[in-house]
């Protein structure tokens, strides 16, 4: 199995297989509902939109991002991705944009429902995250470029002075350094390891090798704070969807959580070996998948555990609406378990 998502507000769940099909489930009684795809390929990569109603998938072998209507099956459209074939897909928090990550070009947007091309940013060493309102972010190795409907690109630069001032790249916040300063650079430039957006569009969050999470305001392009650093690197950042927490695990498996508004860690859980993560729908609750066989149920924020139930090498983990309902998938075998 490639990718689990649960649809908000529903007892329905979708996942992806490197068969390239799309199930959608039951998860009331582990029941299968309808197959979507023809197992030609991988799919690897699949989000839903915020209402719900349709769900779009990477198809890696066809070089497309095929939609289809959830509640008949049927393929709305399948858009071409020339001579790239996506990796990874992100859908608005808001429903207004899908976007679809390649390594050879880059990044493409479309305006959603109506599924209009919106624009196209080349790179092939970043990372994509979309926002509220058009909002679309692509972190790369000097900055982050900030896309948003109706206004005019902004470049939120993120490296030290001095390797810019050693290579002679005038990297200015609000302006995106020119592609030949870039490539003539002498300085290994690190790629970002993740970047997020807040769910309300307010802040744009990136994380560098060797730094902290770093935090800009978008309104203003201007940096707004860092999330104090813990030794070794951090894998698997969730934000909650109240944009009020973070949640990540660190190089020692054990779940760190910091809160957004005040910038301080607020949270850790006692157990090791953390390897999968997701905040329930409130973000009152983070389940945790980990290498001991279990799934832990988590307080937030202050990471207290107040649940555990035995369950098989969890990779991928996802809670329900109300946080009652949990989903796990066993890794390697692509079977979908529904523990009581």
């Amino acid at each position: 199995m490639t990718a689990l998502s649960w649809i908000g507000g529903s007892h329905r769940i979708v996942s992806a297989d490197q068969s390239a099909q799309v199930i959608l489930w039951n998860a009331a009684s582990g029941t299968r509902i309808r197959t979507l795809g023809d197992r030609s390929g991988v799919a690897w990569s699949l989000s839903v939109s915020s209402d719900g109603a349709t769900v779009a998938a990477a198809m890696g072998q066809n070089a497309t991002v095929a939609i289809w209507n959830l509640s008949n099956g049927k393929l709305v459209q399948n858009l071409p991705c020339p001579d790239e074939r996506p990796t990874r897909l992100a859908v608005a928090p808001d429903g207004s944009s899908l976007g679809a990550f390649s390594r050879s070009r880059g990044i493409r947007t479309w305006s959603l429902p109506a599924l209009r091309p919106t624009g196209m940013l080349w790179g092939n060493k970043g990372w994509l995250a979309l926002g509220p309102n058009g909002l679309s972010v692509w972190a790369e190795s000097l900055g982050i470029l900030v896309r948003r409907t109706g206004k005019s690109p902004l470049y939120l630069c993120s490296v030290n002075k001095a390797i810019l001032d050693q290579d002679k790249i005038s990297c200015q916040s609000g302006k995106r350094p020119p592609a030949k300063d870039i490539l003539k650079s002498e300085t290994p430039m690190n790629v970002p390891l993740w970047a997020g957006v807040t769910p309300n569009g307010r802040f744009v969050l990136a994380r560098y090798p060797n730094q902290p999470i770093r935090i800009w305001d978008i309104q203003s392009g201007k940096p707004a704070g860092t999330l104090p650093q813990t030794s070794g690197r951090l894998s698997r950042v969730v934000i909650s969807p109240d944009s009020v927490n973070l949640a990540a695990i660190d190089s020692d498996g054990i779940v760190q959580l910091w809160n957004l508004v005040t910038h301080r860690r607020v949270g850790r859980s006692k157990a090791s070996n953390a390897r999968c993560l997701a905040f329930g729908a409130g973000g009152r609750r983070l389940a945790v998948g980990t290498d001991a066989n279990r799934i832990l149920l988590l307080q937030v924020p202050d990471g207290h555990k107040v649940g555990e139930v035995k369950f098989r090498r969890p990779a991928f983990v996802a809670l329900g609406p109300q946080g009652k309902t949990l989903v796990a998938v066993h890794k390697g075998c692509g079977r979908l378990d529904l523990p009581d």
